[in-house]
């Protein structure tokens, strides 16, 4: 999916509902439906502008773009109103243009839809406060063997964080305690490490 396969699907949701060609609840679930789809590929964009893949997404970011789907579910009830309010038989009804009464619903749709490019926007800004992390060895000729371990390895930094880090002596979380750990995190675009990770001390 994509701004513009977003677009499309609102715009013709739309004009189904205009033309009466189902009621309001059908409405509702297209709207719900294609909200889902939307705003989910993009926050998959943004992230993915980042370097975050669809599977690498933290659940804090999970709660933030249901959050985001949520709120413009809210709005779907208004869209409703107004669509009827000028659907295509009252607007024949009362005599107006029926391209003019139509070419104000699809502004309205593209206020919508530029809902679109807030979501990317605020996927790149999360997912960026939140980076991949690869734990590479140090110079050191012998590293311990939970470095080893970790060498290589790659999570979101908050995982890191949560889990383990380099130096941070004494840290119960390494065998080297980190006193002389030499180690770094590093960012990369390299996919997230998949599977159990190593036991820590």
């Amino acid at each position: 999916m994509s701004i513009t396969s977003y677009r499309r699907d609102l715009r013709a949701i739309a004009r189904g509902y205009w033309m009466g060609l189902w009621n309001d609840a059908q409405f509702n679930d297209l709207m719900f439906s294609a909200i889902d789809r939307g705003l989910e590929a993009a926050w998959f964009e943004g992230a993915k502008k980042v370097g975050i893949l669809p599977d690498e997404i933290t659940p804090t970011e999970q709660v933030a773009l249901a959050t985001i789907v949520f709120k413009e579910y809210a709005m779907v009830p208004g869209l409703a109103t107004f669509i009827f309010q000028n659907n295509r038989d009252r607007s024949k009804l009362a005599g107006k243009n029926l391209h003019t009464v139509y070419s104000k619903i699809i502004n309205r749709i593209e206020l919508w839809v530029n809902r679109y490019k807030d979501v990317v926007n605020r996927a790149k800004v999360e997912s960026g406060k939140d980076p991949k992390l690869k734990w590479v060895l140090g110079p050191t000729k012998n590293h311990c063997s939970t470095c080893g371990k970790l060498s290589g390895k790659v999570k979101r930094a908050s995982w890191w964080r949560d889990n383990v880090m380099p130096q941070q002596p004494p840290n119960d979380a390494l065998e080297c305690k980190g006193w002389k750990c030499g180690c770094n995190l590093e960012p990369t675009d390299e996919p997230v490490s998949k599977g159990r990770m190593p036991n820590v001390p």
